[in-house]
């Protein structure tokens, strides 16, 4: 026996509940009995059913067509049921595969990214090699050879100036290109002292020319 909340969810509910009664049949009690056998589709014995309500009718004994038509009827709604409940099945496995493509596809431009993003760590960590390597190679010198008074090789003397990290190395440069400016900066005070020394060398000497040039003409007056 079916339970009275499935029967009144079933497919067959609304065409049993109008159609047993037509037949002189109890929908209350024969509506759960044909559900249930209609439900079990390997095991229904339609002939049973059929010669079961027809024996049970009060008023369609006697006519074989109308218990005929009967069967038929639930058998075209059984197909339509299943064919319903394929397609949404269909619709539902395409739903799936669809977010399973699109999980993929999110997978494989994730993975995609990550290389990329992988491979530009692995410039940048070049590019950051190289220039520390730059350093090391700027300020860094090859060990030099000793010598005693007797002119003797006593050994070598490590000289090198290592650059341990970036950050020394940076400072390292800085402190040489502001040695470099401050020099710069020396030799350009020396030029300008000794242009202003000389112009005044220059003024004084065409100033003395000219007393000179005019003591001269005093004594030839």
């Amino acid at each position: 026996m079916v339970e009275n909340s499935d029967v009144e969810n079933h497919y067959l509910n609304d065409f049993l509940q109008q159609r047993l009664p037509d037949l002189g049949l109890d929908f209350e009690t024969y509506g759960s009995y044909v559900i249930g056998l209609v439900d079990d589709e390997e095991d229904a014995d339609w002939e049973g059913i059929m010669e079961l309500l027809q024996a049970s009718s009060e008023s369609h004994s006697d006519d074989d067509n109308v218990w005929a038509e009967l069967k038929n009827a639930i058998l075209k709604y059984q197909e339509e049921h299943k064919n319903s409940r394929l397609r949404r099945e269909e619709e539902l496995k395409q739903e799936r595969m669809k977010e399973d493509q699109e999980r993929l596809q999110e997978e494989i431009a994730l993975a995609k990214q990550a290389e990329i993003d992988g491979q530009k760590k692995k410039e940048i960590k070049h590019e950051v090699d190289d220039a520390k390597r730059s350093l090391v190679e700027r300020f860094a010198y090859d060990e030099s050879e000793q010598y005693d008074n007797d002119g003797k090789l006593i050994g070598t003397s490590n000289v090198v100036e290592t650059v341990v990290s970036n950050k020394d190395a940076a400072m390292q440069a800085h402190q040489e290109k502001a040695k470099e400016m401050r020099s710069n900066q020396k030799s350009s005070k020396r030029e300008e002292q000794a242009k202003t020394t000389q112009s005044k060398r220059d003024k004084m000497q065409q100033k003395e020319e000219r007393r000179n040039r005019a003591q001269k003409g005093e004594r030839k007056r």
